[in-house]
């Protein structure tokens, strides 16, 4: 599928050239990180509504994923009118059709206020052939430019029959700007020693963590499928991986973030953030059964730190200011964190109610040190 917009020129990937003073004195990442987020928008959020009319899509817009653009005119009225061109954002997010199938959809905005620009009616990418790992749902994880090429890392969804889904990272790639998608062949990320019941919901980043492998993945090691009053149950923590090229992935087993107790079930989306003090991760838990209906075991917004990128401490519940009310979107659910540097602001990109069913908002991340230099924004994960 192709999008109804031209291409746009964006910044490529490139590794990190040096480590941040910090990181020369990894003493310096203990000491307390006050983050916390500020909710903008409390009560409605922003959240994009599904077409009405596209059989495609008639639910949820899961996992925000931003892509820069550079700057264009938002409509030719407007290029007519001599207003200013404004920066764009793309956000590429999973929208669900009435068999609860989901694609991969995208949404321009603009970021200065976060108003919408374009919807795309069509999708980005879509699921897989009969027998393919990616044929019964996909969602995005991370949009990266490496070189003069759009990298799409993504989650795919193969049915079972004895559980509802096997989950695989796969990724496809854009030599047009991100107008198209091609997927580059089978999973980069399935079962294996390391993955017993697959992987999912990619992060990727630059990084220097690894030398010689200067893309870094967190992903959701999928471990257990929990009988839950005779119901199978997803069981997965974080685990990471590296890569020199982007495409071909080695597994770190001993670089993981694991569950905190047998109670909790689920940790999901790490985005990760180059700080001078370090490293910081947003990440979402649930608890092990019972996370749809009971307020207590649903997703929430979690905050680990670390010295090297690779082993992360957790830090507990990150605070939100506004605490979400009853009836707000994000009241009873927050979950899959992208995290957006943008100039003297840092964003955080979420859902709220739902798994992503009342839309998304953002919140900024407040309490850090000027970050240290990188040259791409990290992107994160799919939604389960």
């Amino acid at each position: 599928m192709t999008l109804s917009t031209k291409p746009f020129p964006t910044k490529p990937f490139r590794p990190t050239d040096s480590a941040s003073a910090a990181m020369a004195d990894p003493a310096a990442c203990l000491s307390p990180m006050p983050w916390s987020l500020t909710r903008q928008n409390t009560h409605s959020g922003f959240i994009l509504i599904p077409p009405t009319d596209n059989p495609l899509w008639i639910s949820h817009a899961q996992a925000p994923t931003m892509l820069p653009l550079d700057p264009r005119r938002d409509t030719a009225e407007g290029a007519q009118k001599g207003e200013e061109e404004r920066a764009v954002w793309r956000i590429f997010l999973a929208g669900r059709d009435r068999h609860n199938t989901s694609r991969i959809f995208a949404a321009d905005v603009h970021p200065d206020d976060m108003s919408l620009a374009t919807l795309h009616p069509d999708p980005v990418l879509d699921v897989g052939a009969p027998g393919a790992f990616d044929e019964h749902g996909i969602g995005p994880g991370t949009a990266i430019a490496v070189g003069g090429r759009i990298f799409l890392y993504y989650m795919g969804l193969s049915r079972k029959s004895d559980v509802p889904y096997r989950p695989n990272v796969g990724v496809a790639i854009s030599e047009d700007g991100g107008r198209s998608f091609e997927k580059f062949g089978g999973p980069l990320l399935g079962p294996s020693p390391h993955l017993p019941l697959g992987a999912g919901l990619p992060t990727v980043f630059a990084t220097d963590a690894t030398p010689g492998r200067p893309f870094g993945m967190w992903f959701s090691r999928f471990t257990e499928w929990a009988m839950i009053e005779g119901k199978p149950e997803p069981v997965y923590d974080l685990l990471y991986a590296s890569s020199a090229d982007g495409l071909d992935w080695q597994v770190h087993p001993d670089a993981n973030v694991p569950l905190a107790s047998r109670d909790e079930g689920g940790l999901v989306r790490a985005a990760v953030h180059r700080t001078a003090e370090g490293w910081l991760m947003l990440f979402t838990a649930r608890g092990r059964a019972h996370f749809r209906e009971d307020a207590e075991q649903r997703y929430r917004l979690i905050a680990a730190t670390s010295a090297d990128g690779l082993n992360f401490t957790r830090t507990g519940a990150i605070g939100l200011d506004p605490v979400p009310a009853a009836g707000d979107w994000d009241g009873e659910m927050q979950a899959y964190p992208q995290i957006v540097p943008d100039g003297n602001r840092t964003l955080v990109l979420y859902n709220g109610n739902g798994f992503g069913r009342d839309g998304f908002g953002y919140a900024l991340l407040t309490g850090t040190a000027p970050a240290a230099a990188q040259d791409t924004a990290p992107g994160q994960g799919t939604a389960t």
